[in-house]
């Protein structure tokens, strides 16, 4: 299982992203020009250079729901504002980061279970919690496939102690705080205790000889 990062978006210059744009498969210069801010268009052309460092060259297909895969490998893709992850593993697997922040309070109720809404009540670093079960739970989701269909009230997780303990027991969690403001979690179905992270740096993005098509 591999992990890869990138947040060096200073990097990269309005020229640098324009040369993206035009060596990229159609379908990605339509998505990066339906961008309608240039953050957006940053995150969809990085998206583009990442998937061809992690899968090799190899194309990227789709199960139902969107569920993104390659042959011989999955992977899951995710960004925020500012970085962007993905994970490639030998079985299915989901990944999520979001940037740690203030949240809005009135979304508990509708996204996390009692028991989780107790945790956040307890706890005395709140954003930092809400946003490790946001992006597990996401993780899960993503993990599973089945997109908006499936309830984020439908898993629950408990962080009281040092481990991560979810509803669902068939799936393995870990969850991790990048450049001290980036909450990573992923859930793969097991784990052997492998995993490489990359911090991946501009230059090292754009040294890729692969064209997806």
């Amino acid at each position: 299982m591999s992990i890869y990062i990138f947040d060096d978006f200073d990097a990269i210059s309005d020229t640098q992203l324009s040369k993206i744009r035009k060596i990229a498969p159609a379908a990605r210069r339509n998505k990066i020009d339906t961008c309608r801010f240039r953050e957006d268009k940053l995150l969809s052309a990085v998206a583009h250079l990442l998937m061809q460092k992690a899968l090799h060259g190899r194309t990227p297909l789709y199960h139902s729901y969107g569920k993104p895969y390659a042959k011989g490998i999955e992977f899951n893709l995710s960004h925020c504002r500012m970085c962007a992850v993905i994970i490639t593993a030998d079985e299915a697997c989901g990944i999520d980061v979001e940037a740690v922040r203030d949240f809005d309070r009135n979304i508990i109720p509708l996204c996390f279970t009692k028991s989780e809404q107790r945790q956040l009540a307890d706890a005395s670093e709140c954003n930092d919690l809400f946003f490790r079960l946001w992006t597990l739970k996401e993780s899960y989701i993503k993990n599973v496939g089945e997109g908006l269909s499936h309830d984020l009230l439908s898993v629950s997780f408990d962080l009281t102690g040092e481990s991560i303990r979810c509803s669902d027991k068939f799936y393995h969690f870990s969850t991790f705080l990048y450049g001290g403001k980036y909450r990573i979690s992923y859930c793969v179905k097991k784990s052997d205790g492998k995993q490489a992270i990359t911090v991946v740096n501009w230059r090292e993005l754009t040294d890729v000889t692969y064209t997806i098509a």
